[in-house]
């Protein structure tokens, strides 16, 4: 499986997780997974990381989203990946939320806010003022 077979199968994995079937979303998500793995892709692992953070947070698992949001940044971090970093944070930042933590969640979205205007990303901007005001 080539790169592009792999983000398609992974689009299929964020289509699964919208009509809230949890289970297919997660295995077709480490399906995935195995692929990027194979492909030594670095960036698709951490895309991937990020999508089973949407998994957990949209299945109530605020905790385990936050690990993973976390995790997929300092991936994108290590990758240099701005764009990957951005949807870590407002993940990150969302789970924080979730969790009651409003003071970490107005951080993380600040520097979500921070990256996005730097690489042109008003869609993430705007998500993470929502988050900004949500938070208080």
């Amino acid at each position: 499986m080539v790169r592009s077979e792999a983000d398609v199968q992974g689009s299929r994995a964020e289509l699964a997780l919208a009509r809230g079937d949890f289970a297919a979303a997660r295995q077709i998500a480490k399906t995935v997974r195995g692929r990027f793995e194979e492909l030594r892709d670095e960036r698709g692992l951490h895309q991937i990381g990020k999508l089973f953070g949407d998994i957990a947070l949209a299945s109530g698992e605020a905790s385990e989203a936050y690990q993973l949001y976390a995790a997929s940044v300092r991936g994108h971090r290590d990758v240099d990946d701005p764009w990957g970093q951005v949807e870590g944070l407002i993940g990150q930042a969302r789970a924080a939320l979730e969790l009651g933590r409003g003071v970490e969640a107005r951080s993380l979205a600040r520097e979500a806010r921070t990256l996005a205007a730097g690489i042109g990303d008003a869609g993430s901007a705007q998500a993470a003022d929502q988050i900004i005001a949500a938070a208080g």
